[in-house]
């Protein structure tokens, strides 16, 4: 949302228990791969961020429907967002609309 948002702020909004993480694969085969691998998984701080600056949540939707966007997702603690894109030329499009 080209905001800042503080992480101190987002974790004193934080009032849910962290859950525990998952061992992760040392790598993976392919991009599909990587994309099922998170599409499962969530980051944590999210709700409380979006609750804070809903604007997040919006630029989160709008990258879901991105052509060819893969998986949107938010940075850490926000407010940085960002989308999946299995090439640089579906990221460079994506760029421009």
């Amino acid at each position: 949302p080209n905001q800042p948002l503080a992480t101190r702020d987002v974790f004193a909004h934080f009032k849910e228990a962290f859950e525990k993480p998952e061992p992760s694969p040392q790598s993976f085969t392919d991009f599909a791969g990587l994309v099922r691998y998170l599409s499962v998984r969530q980051n944590q701080l999210q709700h409380a961020a979006t609750g804070m600056m809903p604007e997040i949540q919006m630029i989160l939707d709008n990258l879901a429907k991105t052509k060819d966007c893969a998986l949107a997702r938010m940075s850490g603690s926000g407010a940085t967002c960002f989308g999946m894109f299995a090439d640089a030329e579906q990221a460079r499009s994506a760029a421009y609309t």
